[in-house]
């Protein structure tokens, strides 16, 4: 059996309760999680945090896996990496959440409403938002 399909068993039997099944898919996979996280983390303790909620939300959510369409690794890997921006916002305060909005309107493309909607808020405020963010970016980057 390959790693890849291992990871999947594991992962399905996890969502059965399997907590053996658990503890043999974070061996099998705690050190590649790790270095997914802490290059968005580079903290060591922040970065274990994530590493910590990654395998949480697995245990909790193992039973959505088989709805995903996604394969076991990359079903692991984006749920530790949303994790570890979400903790990063969380300790880096608004920073982060700006530089985040201006890079998904730049490179995601997009109207404001479409922004909008995709962060569940109102177009109005998502422009009062964004102008800060930009202020804010305009004064990191001016000498």
């Amino acid at each position: 059996m390959t790693m890849l399909a291992e990871i999947e068993t594991l992962i399905r039997r996890v969502a059965r309760g399997d907590r053996a099944a658990f503890a043999r898919l974070y061996r099998a996979t705690a050190g590649r999680l790790l270095g997914v996280v802490s290059r968005v983390l580079p903290d060591a303790d922040l970065a274990q945090e994530a590493l910590r909620a990654t395998y949480v939300m697995a245990w909790q959510s193992a039973g959505k896996f088989a709805d995903s369409d996604l394969s076991a690794w990359t079903w692991l890997t984006a749920m530790a990496r949303h994790i570890a921006v979400e903790v990063r916002r969380k300790h880096a305060g608004g920073d982060v959440v700006a530089g985040d909005l201006v890079a998904c309107a730049y490179w995601g493309g997009g109207t404001y409403d479409d922004l909008a909607r995709a962060r569940c808020c109102d177009a109005d405020d998502l422009r009062v938002q964004m102008r800060g963010a930009l202020r804010a970016l305009q004064q990191r980057l001016t000498p």
